[in-house]
C-alpha cells in the first residue's frame, strides 16, 4: 500500500481525533461527554497504531511526521491527570511517601545497618587502638585530619 492510499483510508479518523482534541481544548478532557472521551481514547489508540505502521513503512514521509505530531498532541490530552497540582503534591507528601516508607521499612533498616554498624565498629576499634585507624583509612587522610585540612 502506498502512503497516499493509507492517508485516504485513515484520514477520517485522524480528522475526528483532531476535532475532539479541539473540543477538549487546553489539555482537559472535562469538556467532552463520556461518549466523546471513549471515542477519543479509541481514536488515539488507532492513531498510535497508524504511527507505528507509518514509521515502519514510510519513515521520513510527511504522513509519518503528521502522525507523530498528532499522537504527541493527543497523548497530552488523553493521559493528562486532572486536578490541582497542589493537591497532587500534598497527596504525595501526606499519603504516598509515608506509605512507601512503611512498605519499605525492612529494606531501609537493612540499608541503615549496612551503613552504620561498620561505622560504629570502626569507631570503637579506633577508640580502643588509635593505630588501627591506619589500617581502616588512607594514612594521607589521617595526616590531613591531624593538620586540620579537612
Amino acid at each position: 500500500m502506498r502512503s497516499e492510499d493509507f492517508i485516504a483510508l485513515r484520514r477520517y479518523d485522524w480528522n475526528r481525533l483532531e476535532d475532539l482534541m479541539a473540543r477538549a481544548g487546553a489539555g482537559h478532557m472535562n469538556a467532552l461527554t463520556p461518549a466523546q472521551v471513549l471515542t477519543m481514547s479509541a481514536l488515539y489508540r488507532r492513531a498510535t497504531a497508524d504511527l507505528a505502521r507509518a514509521q515502519r513503512d514510510w519513515p521520513g514521509d510527511p504522513v509519518h511526521r503528521y502522525l507523530n505530531g498528532l499522537v504527541a498532541r493527543s497523548h497530552g490530552i488523553v493521559y493528562r491527570r486532572g486536578g490541582e497540582i497542589w493537591k497532587r503534591i500534598r497527596r504525595f507528601y501526606v499519603e504516598t511517601l509515608p506509605r512507601t516508607y512503611r512498605e519499605a521499612w525492612p529494606y531501609l533498616l537493612a540499608a541503615g545497618a549496612l551503613m552504620f554498624v561498620p561505622a560504629f565498629i570502626s569507631f570503637f576499634v579506633v577508640l580502643a587502638n588509635p593505630d588501627a585507624a591506619y589500617s581502616i583509612v588512607d594514612p594521607r587522610l589521617i595526616d590531613r585530619v591531624h593538620h586540620h585540612e579537612l
